[in-house]
C-alpha cells in the first residue's frame, strides 16, 4: 500500500528552532549563522531574544512537504502441501508483514513527519510531531 501527496509546503516551527526551552533540538541548528564557527550558515543565529525578528514567521520557514509512504508490506509463503500432509496438517503459511516501511520525501524537508493532522483548532507543527513507528509483524497460520 502507497500513501502520498504532492504540491503543498508545511512550516517549520520557529519557536522550536530558537529553544526558548531546555530541549533537544534538531540538526537545523548545526546549520545556524555564527560569527566565527560558521560565518556562510543558512539558518538564522540562535537568540532566545531574537533581535534580528527572525521569530516571525515568513516564507523562509516553509518546506516543500510533497512525499510517497511505503505504508503497509505483507510477504506470505505457503509450506508445500506434500510437507503439510506428512504432519497432518491441511495447510501452513508463513508471513511477514511491516507497517510505514519507509516514507520518502524531499531532501530538504526541514520537519521530521510530513503526515500532518488537524487537532485543537490548528494544524500540527511537523516540527514536534513524533515519526510514526515502523511496526514489524511475523507471524504462522496453521490449519488442522
Amino acid at each position: 500500500q502507497l500513501q502520498g501527496a504532492h504540491g503543498f509546503d508545511l512550516p517549520y516551527t520557529t519557536g522550536n528552532y530558537f529553544m526558548g526551552n531546555a530541549e533537544n533540538n534538531t540538526v537545523l541548528a548545526l546549520e545556524r549563522w555564527h560569527e566565527t564557527e560558521n560565518t556562510n550558515g543558512d539558518m538564522p543565529r540562535l537568540s532566545v531574544a531574537d533581535p534580528a525578528g527572525n521569530f516571525s514567521f515568513s516564507d523562509f520557514w516553509l518546506s516543500n512537504a510533497s512525499y510517497l509512504r511505503v505504508n503497509n508490506v505483507t510477504l506470505t509463503y505457503n509450506i508445500p502441501q506434500s510437507l503439510c500432509n506428512k504432519v497432518l496438517l491441511k495447510s501452513t503459511q508463513v508471513y511477514l508483514g511491516v507497517q510505514n516501511l519507509y516514507t520518502f520525501t524531499r531532501s530538504d524537508y526541514r520537519g521530521v513527519e510530513v503526515d500532518m493532522t488537524y487537532t485543537s483548532g490548528y494544524y500540527g507543527n511537523p516540527s514536534q510531531k513524533m515519526p510514526l513507528p515502523r511496526t514489524w509483524t511475523m507471524g504462522l497460520k496453521i490449519s488442522l
